[in-house]
Protein backbone atom coordinates (compact mmCIF):
# COMPACT_ATOMS: atom_id res chain seq x y z
CA UNK A 1 0.00 0.00 0.00
CA UNK A 2 3.00 2.34 -0.54
CA UNK A 3 1.52 4.30 -2.74
CA UNK A 4 -1.70 4.85 -1.50
CA UNK A 5 -2.32 8.29 0.00
CA UNK A 6 -4.18 8.24 3.37
CA UNK A 7 -2.73 5.09 4.58
CA UNK A 8 -4.72 4.53 7.89
CA UNK A 9 -3.10 2.03 10.93
CA UNK A 10 -5.62 0.15 12.98
CA UNK A 11 -4.72 2.28 15.77
CA UNK A 12 -7.02 2.77 18.94
CA UNK A 13 -7.67 6.43 17.91
CA UNK A 14 -8.26 6.31 14.30
CA UNK A 15 -11.56 6.80 12.53
CA UNK A 16 -12.36 6.80 9.06
CA UNK A 17 -15.26 6.22 6.36
CA UNK A 18 -14.66 4.73 3.09
CA UNK A 19 -16.33 3.10 0.35
CA UNK A 20 -14.46 0.26 -0.84
CA UNK A 21 -13.70 -3.12 -0.88
CA UNK A 22 -11.89 -6.38 1.22
CA UNK A 23 -8.74 -7.47 -0.49
CA UNK A 24 -8.10 -10.08 2.79
CA UNK A 25 -5.99 -12.91 0.56
CA UNK A 26 -5.63 -11.16 -2.86
CA UNK A 27 -1.63 -10.38 -3.64
CA UNK A 28 -0.90 -6.92 -4.36
CA UNK A 29 -0.20 -5.93 -7.73
CA UNK A 30 3.46 -7.01 -9.20
CA UNK A 31 2.59 -3.47 -11.28
CA UNK A 32 0.10 -0.88 -10.82
CA UNK A 33 -1.72 -0.55 -14.14
CA UNK A 34 -2.72 2.81 -12.91
CA UNK A 35 -0.83 4.86 -10.22
CA UNK A 36 -2.50 8.13 -11.08
CA UNK A 37 -5.76 6.67 -9.36
CA UNK A 38 -3.94 6.04 -5.51
CA UNK A 39 -4.71 10.06 -5.29
CA UNK A 40 -7.80 9.27 -4.49
CA UNK A 41 -7.40 5.73 -3.16
CA UNK A 42 -7.65 4.69 0.33
CA UNK A 43 -5.85 1.92 1.84
CA UNK A 44 -6.45 0.37 5.58
CA UNK A 45 -4.84 -2.44 6.51
CA UNK A 46 -5.33 -4.74 9.78
CA UNK A 47 -8.91 -3.33 10.32
CA UNK A 48 -10.19 -6.31 12.33
CA UNK A 49 -8.09 -8.39 10.14
CA UNK A 50 -9.34 -7.41 7.29
CA UNK A 51 -7.51 -5.21 4.26
CA UNK A 52 -9.41 -2.73 3.07
CA UNK A 53 -9.40 -0.31 -0.24
CA UNK A 54 -11.44 2.62 -1.48
CA UNK A 55 -12.38 6.24 -1.45
CA UNK A 56 -13.45 8.36 1.16
CA UNK A 57 -16.83 9.95 0.47
CA UNK A 58 -15.36 13.59 0.57
CA UNK A 59 -14.16 12.33 -2.44
CA UNK A 60 -17.23 12.45 -4.08
CA UNK A 61 -17.61 15.43 -6.51
CA UNK A 62 -19.97 18.60 -6.09
CA UNK A 63 -22.01 17.29 -9.30
CA UNK A 64 -21.63 13.60 -8.92
CA UNK A 65 -24.58 11.53 -7.70
CA UNK A 66 -23.84 8.55 -5.15
CA UNK A 67 -24.13 5.87 -7.94
CA UNK A 68 -21.69 7.74 -10.46
CA UNK A 69 -19.36 8.30 -7.24
CA UNK A 70 -19.71 4.18 -6.43
CA UNK A 71 -19.04 3.33 -10.36
CA UNK A 72 -16.07 5.70 -10.56
CA UNK A 73 -14.51 4.54 -6.78
CA UNK A 74 -15.02 1.18 -8.66
CA UNK A 75 -13.53 1.44 -11.51
CA UNK A 76 -10.15 3.27 -9.89
CA UNK A 77 -9.91 -0.16 -7.63
CA UNK A 78 -10.55 -2.34 -10.62
CA UNK A 79 -7.56 -0.34 -12.45
CA UNK A 80 -5.09 -0.97 -9.70
CA UNK A 81 -4.18 -4.52 -11.21
CA UNK A 82 -5.75 -7.08 -8.81
CA UNK A 83 -6.47 -10.20 -10.18
CA UNK A 84 -9.81 -9.96 -9.20
CA UNK A 85 -12.25 -8.10 -10.71
CA UNK A 86 -14.84 -6.03 -8.15
CA UNK A 87 -18.59 -5.59 -8.87
CA UNK A 88 -20.69 -3.34 -7.22
CA UNK A 89 -22.11 -6.25 -4.84
CA UNK A 90 -18.04 -6.11 -3.28
CA UNK A 91 -18.49 -2.27 -2.70
CA UNK A 92 -19.61 -1.81 0.91
CA UNK A 93 -19.00 1.46 3.55
CA UNK A 94 -16.52 0.39 5.75
CA UNK A 95 -16.55 2.57 9.10
CA UNK A 96 -15.00 2.88 12.32
CA UNK A 97 -14.72 5.56 14.97
CA UNK A 98 -11.96 5.33 16.67
CA UNK A 99 -10.81 4.99 20.52
CA UNK A 100 -14.27 4.68 22.39
CA UNK A 101 -12.80 4.70 26.06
Amino acid sequence: MKIRSGFVSNSSSSSFCILGVDLTGLDEPKEWKNPKVAQHITGIADYYELELIGANPSKMLDDETLREFKQRVLDDINQLGYSKKFTLKDLDWWIDGGYNG
